[in-house]
């Protein structure tokens, strides 16, 4: 989940200030190489399974990006229900935000129950990186590179330029436009840090919510275990609740919400996996001496019987 990170600005600069882009840079990296390091690492300490790392990327298509917006279509038809969220935009974003949750809590559990089946630990690490990396590039990493294009463009024609081009475009919205443009040149420039720290940590979260599945599939862990790791699922989506509730506006207040419940799902997972599955834990955390000479494989011999 991201934020906008857009806030009344209280004068209308020309351009995007460079620290802004600078921190849009950072965030753009975190995004794009927290998954691809860790699928490095993880393919080092675990044989490559692609199609448990293609399950996760179908589930998420599926269950965080198709359904969800199916089921905002068919709320939205809906006699009576349909105009009152389009006429209240807070309720309309805790609504979404619920129906988000409960389709990424099902579609773990049922994409793992029926296209994981007899997988091991390896391959649902695969899974759950698979899951959140393609979220990452497809939405997180599209978003903020939109904002960073938009950036560039303002820093090169300037504001009143765009504005004078969007007049002339499209009367209609321009005061609205012009608005949401200022507001986006005076948006605060640490805030698009919160799109790399936002990632990151989902990207881990996810994995170990795999890893908890995994258990409770596989009958290593007690009965509430697949409950236990859906529940930290609904619990991360919980900052984007209570955001779009009105209870806090500042996006640093659910970044800090992330972190302790990334925090308390990764400890858990860690000391559930070093309690009950010591071997799994030893080939994760292991070193790998890269300078360490090649084995090798001699040929076998059939020694003929008399």
């Amino acid at each position: 989940m991201s934020f906008l990170p857009f806030a009344a600005a209280s004068a209308n600069p020309e351009a995007v200030p460079s620290i802004a882009l600078v921190f849009m840079g950072i965030s753009l990296a975190l995004i794009i190489a927290v998954p691809i390091a860790l699928f490095f690492y993880i393919k080092k300490r675990f044989m490559l399974n692609p199609r448990a790392l293609l399950n996760g990327v179908l589930v998420f298509l599926a269950a965080g990006m198709l359904l969800p917006q199916l089921a905002s279509i068919g709320l939205a038809a809906i006699p009576g229900l349909g105009d009152t969220l389009r006429s209240n935009n807070v309720l309309a974003g805790i609504v979404m935000s619920l129906v988000l949750a409960a389709f990424q809590m099902a579609g773990l559990f049922i994409g793992a129950k029926v296209l994981m089946k007899n997988a091991g630990f390896g391959s649902y690490v695969f899974f759950g990186l698979g899951f959140t990396a393609i979220e990452a590039f497809m939405q997180t990493a599209t978003n903020l590179f939109s904002y960073l294009s938009l950036a560039m463009s303002v820093n090169q024609v300037g504001a009143t330029q765009l504005i004078q081009d969007l007049k002339e475009s499209n009367p209609e919205q321009a005061e609205e436009g012009a608005k949401a443009l200022y507001d986006f040149i005076g948006a605060p420039a640490v805030n698009y840090l919160s799109y790399g720290l936002d990632s990151t940590m989902k990207v881990i979260f996810i994995i170990c919510v795999a890893v908890l599945l995994f258990a409770a599939l596989s009958k290593i862990g007690p009965k509430y275990m697949a409950a236990l790791a859906l529940g930290f699922v609904f619990l991360y989506n919980v900052p984007n609740l209570l955001f779009q509730a009105g209870l806090y506006s500042s996006i640093w207040v659910a970044e800090a919400l992330y972190l302790v419940v990334t925090a308390v799902t990764v400890f858990y997972t860690y000391k559930f996996v070093k309690e009950n599955m010591p071997q799994e834990l030893e080939n994760l955390t292991r070193k790998i001496n890269k300078y360490a000479p090649p084995q090798k494989k001699f040929p076998k011999f059939n020694i003929p019987k008399d």
